[in-house]
């Protein structure tokens, strides 16, 4: 992709179009899913290479972007989730990133090469309140540099909050409260400028779902239904087919993995020509 930015032409400075970035990216990764563990582990590699990539630079004593003629990126990224107990569930990452910009390979500003979070999350459907769910949080933000000396910036760890309520299918609640402390810190900084981070910050949301869909590793049917209907269920959203003359409809569908049920169906309708799902809540 083209873009904006300044460029050189007879020691005079334009702004105007630059040479396409080119981008080569290798990723590679496993998924563990072990009889023990109810959640998972994800570990992904990448390796990704840019011809005429965008990076801060000062032209005419003005901060500006221009290209670079080589930036080079490469990391791991590790995501874990784990339900300890019934309804208490974790959630961590973390994230290793080592850029370059130029052949001489001088490391990226404004790019920490540490990031991490932990998240905690509590549903209450023990107390007869299953649509209600109590979340925290912890996030890592590692130390980046800029281009002067004396441009350090620490890293810092911040700490957050939400909360959320599931109404029905259809309607869901959600506020969260980023950086509770309100912790003053810089999140970036370059050429004697610092860029702070942001202070406390409380959202709500209000969201309305006409449709939802999800997959399926084993289902019982109450009736009969079409042989197709059992090769195709195991990952799908909409899927139309033929020879169906009749509405068929299938109560208490469950997915249970290690005798605990991951995930319930209140209703499904399979109408002629046309499989509609419709999910209940976990």
């Amino acid at each position: 992709n083209a873009s904006l930015a300044y460029a050189g032409f007879d020691n005079k400075y334009l702004y105007g179009l630059t040479e396409p970035t080119n981008t080569k990216q290798i990723e590679y990764g496993l998924k563990l899913t072990p009889n023990w563990l109810d959640g998972f582990v994800n570990i992904a590699f990448f390796n990704l290479k840019q011809d005429n990539a965008m990076t801060p630079s000062l032209v005419n004593g003005a901060p500006a972007w221009t290209p670079v003629s080589v930036q080079k990126a490469n990391g791991i990224e590790v995501q874990a989730r784990a339900s300890v107990f019934k309804h208490l569930t974790f959630d961590v990452s973390y994230t290793y990133l080592d850029k370059t910009d130029g052949d001489d390979e001088v490391r990226t500003v404004m790019t920490p090469k540490h990031m991490a979070s932990g998240w905690v999350s509590y549903n209450f459907a023990d107390l007869g309140l299953s649509g209600l769910t109590l979340g925290a949080g912890v996030r890592y933000i590692g130390s980046s540099v800029g281009h002067y000396v004396n441009e350090q910036v620490p890293d810092v760890t911040l700490w957050d909050a939400a909360v959320s309520y599931v109404f029905d299918k259809h309607w869901r609640i959600q506020g969260t409260i980023t950086n509770i402390a309100d912790k003053e810190y810089v999140q970036a900084a370059d050429y004697g400028t610092a860029y702070y981070g942001e202070g406390r910050v409380a959202r709500a949301t209000l969201t309305y779902a006409w449709f939802e869909y999800s997959f399926k590793r084993s289902i019982t049917f109450n009736r009969p239904a079409p042989p197709i209907l059992h090769r195709t269920v195991e990952r799908i959203h909409k899927h139309h087919f033929s020879n169906v003359l009749a509405m068929y409809e299938l109560n208490g569908i469950r997915m249970v993995r290690n005798d605990r049920t991951i995930l319930s169906i209140d209703h499904l309708e399979i109408p002629t020509h046309e499989l509609t799902l419709i999910l209940g809540h976990n």
